[in-house]
């Protein structure tokens, strides 16, 4: 008869090979060998995919409640609260009544900036007044939610459904097949196979099963749809300016710099021949992945006049980020747009083609700030137009004549507060500064008021502590939009990033205006410089957009910043010029370099930086106010293995590297005898 031991611990002959397996699955090639061993486990498990049912037999964040004699009602769920603000602000949706329209679509079709204060589906409503028209457009909407949506539809009973929606359809959940084309993409063309595969097999699919799915829903309801094809601020959105090209094949990234610093200095200087061969480098090298290449050389063409080719580079733009597996700003490719159409002529959906409507009301110019306030999201002009074509479109569906009425009435103060929310939106992303003025100055032209909001967005911006424990805040939460907008909940837009670009544009904006804001904005500005030390790896030193505060990749943040352009930029302020003594710990890819720390054109300091971590002491002098302070790094390709590992990062469920980087900083101290207040 054998016993067993009572002791849990394995026995000690099993030690030295328990200890073997640690080693092997904590290096690389044993991670990837665990994540392949548990993605069979899953794929033999995993049950089909579907949309399921909403949960209380609702839609959205409505849910049905009887009301006697009045047959069934939709009220917000209170276990929803948190999501209220990215729906229409109504608390309940009555009994169907009259002939009932409903709008399904994104952030565009939410009117975002304007909301509350004006939304599409209010325009529509007030064109055709004898049908009620229900807004079911939700800010961040997936395509995926979008198809959970279509099973509440029936709650409603809509005689028409109009969609508006194709700005958010890169936000799709992976799948193990998904993840392996990606790798074996990645692995045989680079980010150019990747952005093709996720394209291909992964979104036009989903679009295209997403459409017939509106298609059966609507004929089960005996509903007409209208479809509306979104367009993109062609004329003046540009990628960010740390938006450079993908990690490419060998050591392409290196002459794709070099043509992209010779093309923009050509450009600048109006040799529009010079700027337009580096351009073509460019592309010839990144094949399609990178926008700069695209917009140096649409820049190139719209000097010369040539606005139909300009529009078809723009377009290249456009579309490069979509599928590179990296953060970019909401838009609809021209695969996409063209599933839109393709499948509302096979459904025999009506459909309003933004781009070809766009382009007729402004005689074929370039679509740009007037019917756009970012990337996508519209102004006034850009609803009532797109409104005015689906209004069209469901009269000849059958609905009553289109009324002509201008559209519900906006107050001046509330289209400020959008071109005011607009300019911060801009900055976040990366937007010129002429751009930023443009908004302010639109702002305060629309309401002279608004001199007291900005000046309470920049006190806000360089006052101590955060944003929303300061007076300042109360004053720009006020207002409904910017309320709904500047939200305490969201962490990203109550984070302080380096907004001086902004702050000097609402500040000239509100000089040129005649409200005097300069010498405040630089005494503040000199007194927010912080106790000594100042880290100024804090998002308010060194981020301007939302980009460069997280990272250049979809997967979590490191603890280090990484640099992903050849130059970093630092913002320090001070009351008065003086030496300031810097504490700096960095490293660089691929052995020793030299990098150079300079402030503004001043003396340069040249480091002798390595591949491990290292800790550099050196002194600048600063100017008073505001001053820049630079990283230069050495400019060298990729490490070779960069797409091998991208390749192994999915496969471990992970998002990959996707641009090379060209530093990395574990902390950047400054010390100086001037800074004594608290740390903003």
């Amino acid at each position: 008869m054998s016993t067993r031991s009572s002791d849990p611990r394995p026995a000690e002959s099993l030690s030295a090979l328990t200890r073997t397996l640690s080693e092997a699955f904590a290096s690389e090639d044993g991670a990837l060998l665990l994540a392949r061993l548990q993605a069979l486990s899953l794929a033999a498990r995993l049950p089909a995919r579907r949309t399921p049912a909403p949960a209380h037999g609702g839609i959205g964040v409505w849910k049905p409640r009887r009301v006697k004699g009045r047959g069934r009602e939709l009220v917000r769920n209170p276990a929803q609260a948190s999501e209220w603000r990215f729906w229409a602000d109504v608390e309940r949706i009555a009994p169907k009544r009259k002939p009932r329209v409903v709008l399904l679509g994104e952030s565009v079709a939410r009117g975002y900036l304007y909301d509350p204060a004006l939304t599409p589906a209010g325009v529509l409503a007030s064109m055709l007044p004898r049908r009620e028209v229900v807004d079911l457009a939700r800010t961040d909407l997936t395509m995926m939610e979008l198809g959970r949506m279509l099973d509440g539809l029936p709650a409603l009973e809509p005689d028409a459904i109009v969609l508006f929606a194709g700005n958010n359809w890169h936000n799709v959940g992976f799948e193990l097949p998904d993840v392996a084309r990606l790798a074996a993409a990645v692995r045989e063309r680079g980010f150019v196979g990747a952005r093709r595969v996720f394209l291909d097999e992964m979104v036009l699919p989903r679009a295209r099963a997403l459409l017939d799915a509106l298609a059966a829903a609507a004929r089960a309801l005996g509903a007409k749809v209208v479809v509306v094809v979104p367009e993109f601020n062609l004329r003046d959105w540009r990628s960010e300016p740390t938006v450079l090209a993908p990690i490419l094949p060998g050591e392409d990234n290196v002459p794709w710099l070099a043509a992209h610093e010779r093309g923009r200095e050509a450009l600048s200087r109006g040799d529009l021949e010079s700027a337009a061969a580096a351009a073509a480098t460019m592309i010839n090298l990144d094949e399609g992945t990178s926008s700069a290449s695209q917009e140096l050389l649409a820049a190139v063409l719209i000097a010369r006049g040539r606005t139909e080719e300009a529009r078809a580079r723009l377009e290249a733009a456009r579309d490069s980020a979509f599928g590179l597996l990296a953060p970019h700003s909401p838009r609809c490719p021209a695969e996409v747009q063209d599933v839109l159409r393709g499948k509302s002529a096979e459904h025999g959906f009506a459909r309003v083609d933004l781009p070809r409507v766009f382009a007729h009301a402004q005689d074929g110019a370039l679509p740009d700030r007037r019917l756009f306030l970012d990337y996508c999201h519209l102004t006034r002009a850009g609803i009532d137009l797109a409104m005015r074509e689906v209004a069209a479109r469901l009269r000849r569906a059958g609905s009553p004549a289109a009324s002509r009425h201008p559209g519900p009435a906006l107050r001046p103060e509330d289209e400020a507060a959008a071109h005011f929310l607009a300019a911060i939106h801009n900055a976040h992303y990366g937007q010129p500064p002429e751009v930023l003025r443009h908004h302010c100055a639109r702002a305060l032209a629309l309401s002279p008021a608004f001199a007291e909001v900005m000046r309470a967005y920049v006190d806000s911006q360089l006052g101590p502590g955060e944003r929303w424990m300061s007076a300042s805040f109360d004053v720009l939460s006020a207002h409904p939009a910017i309320g709904r907008y500047l939200s305490a909940s969201d962490p990203r837009l109550m984070e302080k990033l380096a907004d001086f670009a902004l702050i000097e544009a609402m500040v000239s904006s509100l000089e040129e205006a005649g409200v005097p804001a300069h010498a405040a904005a630089a005494q503040a500005m000199a007194q927010s410089g912080g106790s000594s030390p100042i880290d100024l790896l804090r998002p308010s030193r060194r981020a301007t957009t939302f980009r460069e505060r997280g990272a250049h990749a979809l997967g979590g943040e490191r603890a280090y910043v990484q640099a992903f352009t050849p130059t970093s930029t630092f913002f320090l302020t001070g009351p008065r010029a003086g030496p300031v003594s810097f504490r700096l710990t960095c490293r660089v890819p691929g052995g020793r370099g030299e990098v150079i720390a300079a402030i503004e054109g001043g003396p340069e300091i040249r480091l002798a930086v390595e591949e491990h971590w290292k800790t550099f002491e050196f002194e600048l002098r600063a100017p008073a106010g505001l001053s820049r302070i630079t990283l230069e790094w050495p400019v060298r390709p990729p490490p070779p293995d960069s797409l091998e590992r991208a390749a192994r990062r999915l496969e471990r469920g992970g998002y990959p590297d996707v641009f090379p980087w060209f530093g990395e900083v574990h902390a950047f101290q400054a010390r100086s005898s001037f800074n004594h207040s608290t740390n903003p």
